[in-house]
């Protein structure tokens, strides 16, 4: 668990710093992902140690307006960008490398192109460092073939948090998710 605990701090470092710089060159990125339950549940993190749950990346999204800003931010960083992931994706997803962490980032341009898509252009600003927690949740429930991180993030995410109507940051908004 130690091993676990470790590897989140490293992750959570990384996270600010990436954050920490985006602000500062007024560049708008979210967290999503299961940095993203992380950040928001601590008082549950516990079950992701108990089921072995590491953090393999960070996932962001950021406006593809800022793809330049994006792209210049992570480089500046120390990052190597993912270039065939660049061609085929450019305009949806960049995905970038620091080798010497082995860790990548996935930053999602204005809509989660999933199972279903989750347009995120309008509600971006309304939560910070996240997306909002219906999104989040809708960005675990809206996969097909759940697997076990998906579930457990979900189930982490309900019970770590009310529902009810508003996009505040301790509420999942059901009126939005409906």
């Amino acid at each position: 668990m130690d091993d676990l605990r470790e590897q989140e701090m490293e992750i959570f470092r990384l996270r600010d710093r990436i954050l920490e710089e985006a602000g500062k060159r007024s560049i708008t990125l979210r967290l999503m992902g299961g940095v993203a339950i992380r950040t928001h549940c601590p008082r549950y993190k516990h079950i992701h140690y108990k089921f072995g749950r590491k953090l393999p990346d960070i996932d962001f999204v950021g406006y593809l307006r800022q793809v330049i800003e994006i792209q210049r931010l992570f480089l500046d960083l120390g990052f190597k960008e993912d270039e065939n992931v660049m061609r085929l994706f450019g305009t949806r997803i960049r995905i970038f490398d620091l080798p010497q962490l082995g860790v990548h980032c996935d930053v999602v341009l204005d809509k989660l192109y999933f199972c279903h898509n989750i347009d995120l252009r309008e509600r971006l600003e309304l939560d910070y460092p996240t997306i909002t927690l219906a999104d989040l949740l809708l960005s675990k429930l809206q996969i097909i073939e759940l697997n076990e991180k998906d579930i457990l993030d979900a189930i982490i995410l309900l019970l770590e948090h009310e529902i009810g109507d508003g996009d505040d940051d301790e509420t999942i908004n059901i009126r939005y998710i409906s």
